[in-house]
């Protein structure tokens, strides 16, 4: 059986390659992956399903991931929320550290991204239970680790 057998990821990003690459990965591994294009859709996507994890980009249109990040904690406590950002110099993640369960620079390395959401769909965790998602220092920087 796959690890993510039955565990409801929602992931959140406005370029629509960036879903397809996430969700091809997440469901590669059993998971039941949802879309949302901003966090204003993901909230509407959260108001009508339980998700067992929230990944979601920083930089987005409308509601950013740091907004989204607010509401969920406001409305949905116990929903760990995974942040992926191709641009962590933009931004400050000290807080981050403290309410997402993890953070993730793109590009990512996709056992250690497939982990992190394993982990957190097995556990229910809230924030702060990996600080600042350190990408392993095997995990290779470059584009191919995205699909590799």
């Amino acid at each position: 059986m796959a690890e993510g057998y039955g565990k409801r990821i929602l992931v959140v990003d406005d370029n629509a390659d960036v879903r397809f690459i996430l969700s091809t990965v997440l469901e590669a591994a059993g998971f039941n992956v949802y879309g949302a294009g901003d966090g204003l859709e993901a909230v509407e996507c959260l108001k009508r399903r339980r998700y067992d994890v929230l990944l979601t980009d920083y930089r987005m249109p409308k509601m950013d991931g740091l907004e989204l990040l607010d509401m969920v904690r406001a409305m949905w406590p116990d929903l760990p929320v995974i942040m992926v950002t191709g641009d962590r110099a933009s931004f400050k993640h000290d807080r981050l550290g403290a309410e997402a369960f993890a953070v993730v620079d793109k590009p990512f390395d996709r056992a250690h991204l497939l982990s992190l959401v394993a982990i957190a769909a097995a556990k229910g965790a809230g924030p702060g239970v990996i600080q600042q998602g350190r990408r392993r220092p095997e995990a290779a920087p470059i584009a191919s680790a995205w699909m590799g």
